[in-house]
């Protein structure tokens, strides 16, 4: 009988902490996402204003290389 009463807790407990693991996992993805954005927005920005004038004719690759070479810094 302990291992049937035993084992219904850990069902009931293993359904708790699944939710609370899908709220996590939903509050660690929306971090992620905005830090992500954040960072591309913020590179962009810097790539604008180096290459801004003379260097105007270059902002695609500029913006192109910021992105690419901050990659890794989010693995």
């Amino acid at each position: 009988m302990a291992g049937s009463e035993q084992s219904g807790e850990t069902g009931a407990s293993g359904g708790l902490l699944s939710g609370a693991g899908a709220r996590k996992a939903v509050t660690v993805l929306t971090v992620g996402l905005v830090s992500g954005v954040s960072l591309l927005i913020g590179e962009i920005a810097l790539a604008t204003l180096v290459f801004s004038g003379d260097l105007a004719p270059y902002l695609s690759q500029a913006s192109a290389c910021c992105c690419s070479a901050s990659s890794p810094d989010a693995w």
